[in-house]
């Protein structure tokens, strides 16, 4: 990725917004292919959704979920109560997730110990 776009040998602050934004579009990029990924591994018969079953024996697979905790959270889950999660339902879990983590880390960085 080209950064001067001028070729001026500096890098100004619409170059700078410019790379920055680029780079965002790939993490994004990077995200939802991730996501899609996790999501097809979940959808174990590759029919366009995540069955309880297939939550339940990932999570009990690959995260030693016992198979009431793996129901328990796909109940959780499966807010509309039909028994099954969509691929965008899912990346919405994943990323709602993966910002409030996100979201954790940064509070507790900012909070200075009491001194």
């Amino acid at each position: 990725m080209k950064v001067d776009a001028d070729g001026n040998g500096e890098i100004d602050f619409e170059e700078f917004c410019s790379c920055m934004k680029k780079s965002q579009n790939i993490v994004k990029s990077t995200n939802e292919e991730l996501i899609r990924e996790c999501f097809d591994v979940f959808d174990q018969d590759h029919n366009g959704i995540i069955t309880e079953s297939e939550f339940k024996y990932i999570a009990k697979e690959f995260g030693n979920y016992s198979e009431e905790l793996a129901q328990k959270v796909f109940r959780e889950l499966d807010v509309c109560s039909i028994g099954h999660l969509s691929a965008d339902q899912f990346a919405t879990i994943v990323e709602d997730y993966l910002l409030s983590d996100t979201s954790r880390t940064e509070a507790d960085e900012t909070v200075s110990p009491a001194g």
